[in-house]
């Protein structure tokens, strides 16, 4: 029975020596919300969650847009159109420390996306648009600035290659290359 104790009270020791151990450290989770794309800019919220010393798993809602136009002309056709996307992206991601507040980081995502266009005239009435889907397996790269205690501004590209398809011509095409709409500046928040 001695034994016992001793054993129990020695996992105890450890259990408490380790739960004030300086050097082991609670998992990362980050905040990102961004804004993409020069022409039509999009919103981005992305999550980010420490799974190794260096590496973290991201998952995210990209390409975030809405925008409506109308146009109304006395005596002629009026004009209303709209554009609209949205996305989702699954990833990994690996840092390096450059420097005391600057991080580079790189890796694999999944993406799909949807974008949607509509044009309607009043006079005569028509009306038509398209819809595109998009995949994609872009990879990315990044700074990370650290800016005051939990506050961070990273900068990112993702080439990448994506397929997709539009419906109103029944048509695919196959890109490699840079998306504009996939490169961003971020405001993150790490908790």
């Amino acid at each position: 029975m001695k034994y016992f104790y001793i054993f129990f009270f020695s996992i105890g020791l450890l259990i408490n020596v380790k739960a004030q151990d300086s050097t082991s450290s609670k998992k990362i989770r980050e905040f990102h919300m961004a804004l993409s794309g020069f022409s039509n800019i999009s919103t981005q919220i992305k999550y980010k969650t420490q799974i190794g010393a260096k590496s973290f798993f991201k998952v995210g809602l990209i390409n975030l847009y809405y925008y409506e136009n109308a146009v109304s002309n006395s005596g002629a056709a009026n004009i209303k159109s709209r554009q609209f996307s949205a996305g989702l992206e699954i990833g990994l991601e690996f840092r390096t420390n450059l420097y005391n507040q600057f991080a580079f980081y790189h890796g694999p995502n999944m993406n799909f996306s949807y974008q949607g266009n509509e044009t309607k005239t009043s006079s005569p009435y028509s009306s038509n648009g398209f819809s595109r889907y998009t995949a994609g397996i872009p990879y990315t790269l990044g700074l990370l600035f650290n800016i005051k205690n939990h506050f961070y501004f990273t900068a990112e590209i993702n080439p990448g290659i994506y397929y997709s398809i539009q419906n109103n011509s029944n048509n695919s095409n196959f890109n490699v290359g840079f998306n504009n709409q996939l490169g961003s500046f971020a405001l993150a928040y790490r908790l």
